[in-house]
């Protein structure tokens, strides 16, 4: 079958790509992919926790942003591994991947659960890159906007008084969005309470 595409902004690639020892000999083909709701989309990532995502005007749409896909495999595993690449400017926490469910009909959910830090934001290029660990290499490409911002800002796994200085620079000075955390379109008082919020985090 084709790939179903539905969203044409910015390219949102999904790789799909197994280790040669995790690799089986399986058939596969993706049959469909949704994006919901859509983008653009803001993660504001955190070392100890998983991120939130936002839209514009500072809407928090986690948990409902998923990205359902659609796969056909023999035969049928119950778990799907999926890892996200956030771009150089982001540094993921830990384990990058997540074992993901497939559902009767064949659909897996992936939800926005990748910790780590940095940014990458309206004015970077380059892809994300949502890997599906299964077998023989496909390359899936979903049209959407998608950055991160942290309160980690200088993307040393932990957010301590670096990222404060960095932070207070942005909050009294232009706007910056590595520190508009909601992406609400400034940085403001919003910010200031999830930059409090993550003072002190670090990789675990």
């Amino acid at each position: 079958m084709k790939l179903a595409s539905a969203l044409v902004v910015v390219v949102f690639v999904a790789v799909i790509v197994v280790p040669a020892q995790a690799c089986l000999p399986v058939t596969i083909e993706i049959t469909e992919y949704v994006w919901e709701p859509g983008g653009p989309v803001s993660f504001c990532l955190a070392p100890d926790r998983e991120a939130w995502a936002f839209r514009p005007g500072g809407q928090f749409v986690a948990p409902e942003l998923r990205c359902h896909i659609e796969i056909w495999t023999e035969p049928e595993p119950d778990m799907v591994a999926v890892n996200w690449s956030m771009g150089v400017e982001v540094v993921p926490c830990g384990s990058e991947f997540q074992m993901v469910p497939r559902d009767a009909t064949g659909w897996i959910t992936v939800l926005p659960g990748m910790r780590g830090s940095g940014h990458r934001g309206p004015g970077d290029v380059g892809p994300v890159v949502m890997k599906v660990m299964v077998c023989p290499d496909q390359i899936l490409v979903l049209g959407t906007q998608v950055y991160f911002n942290s309160p980690d800002i200088n993307s040393d796994l932990a957010v301590n008084l670096g990222d404060v200085t960095l932070f207070a620079h942005d909050f009294y000075g232009s706007y910056d969005y590595r520190s508009d955390f909601n992406w609400s379109g400034s940085v403001d008082l919003g910010d200031l309470t999830i930059m409090s919020q993550g003072n002190g985090a670090t990789c675990q």
